[in-house]
């Protein structure tokens, strides 16, 4: 070995010795615990705030005004813990990212956190108490910001909000105090500005004010006290007086617990506002779901919700974030509410939360009871309120919102580089019609340069040549693209121009079926063109019936998907489809003459499904038309399945598409009515008839008929403007109850069959006798 080879062989046995010992280097420095922690434990949660020098550290922790100090070996910390009335040990594993603590104090009980993000966390609420009002604010943003969102530091403050009644107390006792004072102003419902500046007389060092909740008269009165340096604490009672008054709100609310009241507020217009900026707020994290669950998006096809929600969610969350910091007990949190809630009027348009139907179960059990959910109405306003509104500044902490939808990302990027692009011109904003333009520009371009290219390729050599046939649908396609993107990025849906949204998709569903369709036809032809060159014709018979098929459900499915994108029901174009290519390249004479039997059905359409028809003087629902036979089920349930050729080939009566339905009634009045009566029951009988919501007021008949057996008959006959026999019930139900508080009124009397004896030879006067019922045996015979 020579000497450049022995210097090789000792350099790469130092770096490999650097490689092995720089993690022992590394681990054997001291972690870097510095900075501020937000830690929490089973009963509470405080920030730890940490400052190191070499292997020593202390530190303190609010809101209990504890102290810490231990010593750093590698990644792990020991030390004590101290507070008024309470100390103890503590051990924390620093993760090895260095953002997470692990540890345990006392006995076994866990304390760990995580790094506070220096630009989030509590330090972007401005909390304060220089008066009443501004402590309770303080307080319940920190206590909700903590309790519902999980950033212990919102709690870095409360220690200077609250002042304790009584003697000092331990750590213990204040955290159980302030948790049972946040559970009493939870269930309350309240205005911050109602809550005093300033009491009545300047030198009081005392206010008062009333909380409870919405829905129930019950009260308490929060008291606020001013400290020697002129700072307002609300005063926290001891536990006992605090426990009652907890008892009494969840009695007067109807609960027995918290988390019984938990859980039934859940639908209410409190939760619905909540679950929505939590959501907005961690929108990436899980949020999205929550945030659109509570948003009434029925005024838009279902199938566009997943576009269309989010941008509605952005347009909301910066029209809140102009208003005001929501504080969540400022909303009502009564789920029995039975007005709609009104959270922001504005003349463009209010933010209402307002009850929902659930839709109802498939299984025909009963719907369930209605959501809380931010209305319709809202959504739909929502685009011209913050149009209205955009030079309002947000509220400090909230001027730049995250965009969760990818028309919002584009609208504020394109805000911050030319804000006068942001207008409004027409029915969309300039940048809107700009980028609509250019994508219109682009999909042009691309027609002509995908063609192009694919021309260009066919001329290669005969494998190639068949890619001229795909040179348009191949360009369309690609237009197709470029429009359906740019339909997303510009916001070009319902909130947009939903005709430009509807036709982008169909260019897209017919591009690339015609791209498929003629792709197909290639692939068939190489097929068919080997096949010709065997010797079974049975390959040139499958190649062929192979192209014909593909083709077929290439047309299907494109006719169903542009069913979707319009928004029709595709369930009569699945049952007009299926295998009738099939069944029409095997030529089967009956089967064939049932799918044309079929075709006919679906083009006149003389009945559809759930419709009830008579067939043959056979009465029967609709429940599937299928290619070949249409299955029908009578009144006595039994199943028919009828071939299509047949049905087309006979009369068929449908029931079902009467556009009204016939009532005949026939009433009965004694013979002893006098006719004045009489003529005032038959004029007040039409104005009864002609009072029905459902009546026919252009083909109605009243008068009296005949004289009956044991009557003088009266005849109605109308016509009720309702579709399906249980509507027809509950209307004639409605009539015949009308009618009979009309006789009441006018004070006539419905006859029964009566029969007159007359006695030969008998010397009282003749008796009416009153029929009595007879069997069916007796009045058949």
């Amino acid at each position: 070995m020579n000497a450049a080879d022995r210097m090789r062989a000792a350099a790469s046995m130092l770096c490999l010795l650097m490689l092995v010992l720089t993690p022992l280097a590394a681990r054997a420095q001291p972690a870097d615990f510095s900075g501020d922690w937000q830690t929490f434990w089973r009963t509470g949660s405080a920030v730890l705030s940490l400052s190191q020098e070499g292997d020593r550290v202390t530190g303190t922790y609010a809101p209990d005004d504890g102290t810490v100090e231990g010593t750093v070996e590698g990644r792990v910390l020991r030390g004590t813990w101290a507070q008024p009335g309470a100390s103890g040990a503590f051990v924390f594993a620093l993760s090895e990212d260095g953002q997470v603590l692990t540890g345990r104090f006392g006995n076994g009980e866990y304390w760990n956190g995580f790094r506070e993000d220096a630009e989030g966390g509590s330090g972007q609420w401005r909390l304060g108490n220089a008066s009443p009002r501004e402590t309770l604010r303080s307080l319940l943003i920190a206590a909700n910001v903590a309790t519902y969102a999980g950033d212990a530091g919102a709690l870095r403050q409360v220690g200077n909000l609250v002042s304790y009644a009584g003697p000092p107390t331990n750590a213990g006792d204040r955290a159980t105090r302030r948790t049972m004072m946040f559970d009493i102003l939870d269930m309350s419902t309240l205005r911050i500005m109602d809550v005093p500046e300033a009491p009545e007389a300047p030198e009081e060092e005392r206010v008062r004010f009333a909380v409870g909740p919405a829905a129930v008269a019950e009260t308490t009165d929060l008291g606020f006290r001013r400290d020697a340096f002129g700072r307002w604490r609300l005063v926290l009672p001891d536990q006992a007086a605090l426990a009652a008054v907890r008892g009494r709100f969840l009695d007067a609310m109807g609960h027995g617990s918290m988390s019984e009241l938990d859980r039934a507020r859940a639908n209410s217009p409190r939760t619905v506002m909540r679950e929505f900026i939590q959501g907005a707020n961690s929108w990436d994290e899980g949020g999205r779901a929550r945030a659109l669950a509570v948003m009434d998006l029925s005024h838009i096809p279902e199938r566009l919700h997943e576009l269309e929600g989010p941008i509605y969610a952005d347009f909301l969350k910066r029209i809140l974030d102009r208003i005001a910091y929501v504080i969540w007990q400022e909303i009502p949190d009564d789920p029995d509410r039975s007005v709609p809630f009104v959270y922001f009027q504005h003349p463009v348009g209010d933010i209402t939360i307002a009850r929902v139907p659930a839709p109802a179960p498939e299984d025909g059990s009963a719907p369930p009871p209605e959501r809380w959910k931010i209305a319709s109405a809202t959504l739909a306003a929502a685009p011209a309120l913050l149009e209205a509104m955009q030079e309002l500044p947000a509220i400090p902490g909230l001027e730049e919102p995250q965009a969760l939808s990818p028309y919002f990302r584009l609208r504020e990027t394109v805000r911050a580089a030319a804000p006068g692009l942001v207008v409004d011109r027409g029915y969309l904003e300039l940048w809107q019609w700009l980028g609509l333009a250019a994508a219109f520009a682009a999909a042009v371009a691309a027609v002509a340069g995908i063609g192009a290219a694919l021309r260009g390729l066919s001329r290669l050599g005969n494998g190639t040549a068949g890619l001229a046939r795909l040179a348009l649908p191949a360009g369309l396609l690609g237009a197709a693209v470029i429009l359906s993107w740019a339909v997303l990025r510009l916001g070009l849906t319902q909130m947009g121009l939903p005709l430009v949204s509807t036709l982008a998709g169909l260019f897209v569903v017919v591009s690339l079926a015609l791209l498929v369709y003629r792709l197909a036809g290639l692939v068939g032809g190489w097929f068919l063109a080997r096949a010709e060159q065997t010797t079974s014709y049975v390959d040139e018979i499958a190649a062929s019936l192979g192209t014909g098929l593909a083709k077929l459900l290439i047309v299907f499915g494109a006719i169903i998907a542009a069913a979707d994108v319009v928004g029709l029901p595709y369930e009569g174009v699945l049952t007009g489809l299926g295998v009738g290519g099939v069944a029409l390249a095997f030529a089967a004479r009956d089967t064939v003459s049932n799918l044309l039997g079929g075709g006919i059905l679906m083009a006149d359409r003389p009945f559809q499904r759930g419709d009830l028809i008579e067939l043959d003087g056979t009465l029967a629902s609709v429940e599937q038309v299928g290619l070949r036979s249409t299955r029908l089920r009578s009144l006595d349930d039994t199943v028919l399945n009828v071939p299509n050729a047949q049905l087309s080939d006979r009369t068929i009566a449908n029931w079902g598409k009467r556009r009204r339905r016939k009532v005949v009634l026939g009433i009965g009045l004694t013979y002893d009515t006098p006719r004045d009566k009489l003529d005032k029951f038959v004029k007040r009988l039409r104005e009864v008839l002609l009072d029905q919501p459902r009546i026919d007021r252009e083909d109605l008949y009243v008068g009296l008929k005949c004289f009956g057996a044991s009557s003088i008959d009266i005849e109605v006959m109308c016509y009720l403007r309702v579709f399906a026999y249980g509507s027809q019930v509950e209307a004639q139900h409605a009539l015949i109850l009308d009618i009979v508080s009309l006789a009441e009124e006018v004070g006539v009397e419905f006859a029964f069959p009566t029969r007159t004896v007359q006695l030969a030879g008998a010397a009282e006067a003749p008796r009416a006798l009153i029929a009595e019922p007879r069997s069916e045996e007796a009045a058949n015979a």
